[in-house]
């Protein structure tokens, strides 16, 4: 399920988020939110969905401001030695590590 798709079921707006993917199961929804703020600025987690082939989750956050690709961290966030980085995609594009 793509950005978009899950902002439609979720009503609301594809520009504001980004899917937070490789998200260990050890991250709570204040951790990530947390983690999140630190990096980029204050959002609200409202979903997170398990992929089995990677072991780790993908979360929709939202943010209270249009995010722009560019403003996306490329690096990992969730680290910690607790599992793999991540990749966003954002309602205008994407970004992901090298």
């Amino acid at each position: 399920m793509g950005l978009k798709d899950w902002c439609k079921g979720m009503k609301i707006d594809p520009k504001n988020c980004i899917l937070v993917q490789g998200v260990p199961e050890g991250f709570d929804e204040g951790t990530i939110e947390s983690t999140l703020e630190e990096r980029i600025a204050k959002c609200v987690v409202h979903g997170r969905m398990f992929q089995r082939g990677e072991g780790t989750y993908v979360v929709l956050c939202e943010f209270d401001k249009v995010m722009e690709p560019l403003s996306v961290p490329r690096d990992p966030l969730f680290s910690r030695g607790m599992g793999k980085g991540f990749r966003e995609s954002t309602g205008q594009g994407c970004a992901s590590p090298p």
